[in-house]
């Protein structure tokens, strides 16, 4: 085995310059500034609580949350008779409430429409016949049309008994949600029933009714609160009108 023992005697000395190089940088790094974290942005929660009725504003309601540079949303869907004005940002509801709020803005207006089966023999009624059919007792004899409205304190039905100056008798039927009357109305050829809106389904057919002012069909959909919104809100409010006139030029 050949040994250059000059090389061996210079080993050493490599291995603590290398151990020296290696602390002095080691305490450049220790010396050297930590970098400063950058704060994530804290997001401002607006509170929107809405009625059943209006469920399908929800993707507009998150377009605009997107579009408001630093606001979060929290969405609640509440019935009308347990809505609570202190308990959100906004509140949406079709109508005028029973008790005024302290701040309301109307954001569009929706049409009551009556809606029937495709078989259904009416293509018109009268206001008249409409109430006395809301507002029809039992008598005995086995009804001709089956009427459908909304369960008590429903925002939606408070307007269809503000229209029609009836209250339900109790041979009308109550459902939950405008989604329900979709459905039973187009399974029952007997049925019928309103909606805030007029659909385009090939499943119901609209029934025209007469002896109406057409604006006595209009039921505004209103943001309300307890205070005038301000900040994120109220620019969260800016984009829902914006939104709500575009789409009705």
């Amino acid at each position: 085995m050949f040994v250059n023992l000059g090389e061996a005697n210079r080993l050493p000395r490599i291995f603590i310059t290398i151990f020296a190089l290696g602390a002095m940088l080691w305490a450049l790094g220790a010396c050297a500034p930590v970098p400063e974290r950058t704060a994530s942005p804290t997001l401002e929660v607006i509170t929107v609580q809405y009625t059943p009725a209006v469920r399908s504003l929800q993707p507009l309601l998150a377009q605009c949350a997107n579009q408001t540079p630093g606001a979060g949303l929290v969405l609640h869907e509440i019935s009308a008779p347990n809505l609570n004005l202190s308990a959100a940002n906004l509140t949406l509801r079709l109508g005028e409430p029973p008790t005024p709020a302290s701040y309301s803005a109307s954001l569009v207006s929706s049409d009551l429409t009556l809606i029937a089966h495709p078989n259904h023999p009416q293509d018109e009624i009268s206001l008249r016949d409409l109430s006395n059919l809301y507002a029809r007792q039992p008598s005995g004899e086995e009804p001709e049309d089956q009427i459908y409205t909304y369960q008590p304190g429903d925002d939606l039905r408070q307007a269809i008994e503000a229209f029609l100056g009836q209250s339900a008798g109790r041979l009308t039927r109550e459902v939950p949600t405008v989604q329900a009357v979709l459905e039973t109305v187009s399974t029952n050829e007997k049925a019928i029933g309103f909606l805030p809106t007029s659909p385009d389904n090939p499943e119901i057919k609209i029934i025209e009714i007469t002896g109406v002012d057409p604006e006595q069909l209009h039921i505004p959909l209103l943001a309300l609160s307890d205070e005038e919104p301000t900040g994120l809100t109220r620019s969260f409010l800016a984009c829902l009108q914006t939104n709500f006139t575009s789409t009705t030029r």
